[in-house]
């Protein structure tokens, strides 16, 4: 009887994560841009300054990196999104391919972008932070009752959904690269481990002739 995880594993090796996962996130950052667009009608009697709820979720779909950058339109994450999303596929692969391996082979290069990376996830856990402040009793009563009710507010709750995805986000990238940085710092320089025990001389045991 074959073995569920390996069989798992070997359906995923035949998919090319490094296409899918873009192409994936551009059909539906596209779909959500075409939800905003018709969210967004008459929307202004509702909430003079309204955001839609497609508009958070293309932030929580996109990546750390779009949900920090909030200024910019919808379409500009549509390419933020493909290249974050194409570079996640394209670890992915190498993973289930059996190549851990970091493809930047200078160590203090990789201290710096984790040291970066985890920069970023502490930001974006203070951003959705200072959003959180408000939460209080009262207003998650508020939410609810807009949630369990047909009420157009559903659709413009996107600065709700936007601190959702940077608290998300930020959590995950944040153990994420604690884990790197913890990694690299117990590891042993590329190179220092190069020379095993059966290839140098060994006092005790004389050498084979």
């Amino acid at each position: 009887m074959s073995n569920p995880i390996v069989t798992a594993k070997a359906i995923l090796r035949t998919i090319p994560w490094k296409f899918a996962l873009p192409a994936i996130s551009v059909v539906l950052t596209l779909y959500l841009i075409h939800l905003d667009e018709l969210w967004s009608i008459g929307a202004g009697k509702w909430d003079d300054m309204f955001v839609t709820s497609a508009s958070g979720m293309v932030r929580l779909l996109n990546g750390p990196v779009a949900t920090l950058l909030g200024g910019l339109t919808l379409r500009v994450y549509l390419v933020v999104g493909a290249v974050f999303w194409a570079w996640t596929g394209y670890l992915f692969d190498r993973r289930l391919h059996g190549i851990p391996e970091s493809t930047i082979r200078r160590r203090w290069v990789r201290w710096i972008l984790y040291a970066l990376g985890f920069a970023l996830a502490c930001l974006l856990i203070f951003a959705s932070a200072q959003s959180l402040r408000f939460y209080d009793a009262r207003y998650l009563n508020f939410l609810w009752r807009i949630l369990k009710s047909p009420t157009p507010h559903r659709k413009l709750l996107g600065r709700d959904v936007t601190t959702i995805a940077m608290l998300g986000w930020g959590v995950g990238c944040l153990v994420y690269f604690s884990r790197n940085l913890w990694v690299l710092a117990v590891s042993p320089p590329l190179g220092a481990g190069s020379m095993s025990p059966a290839n140098t001389s060994n006092p005790v045991r004389p050498q084979s002739p």
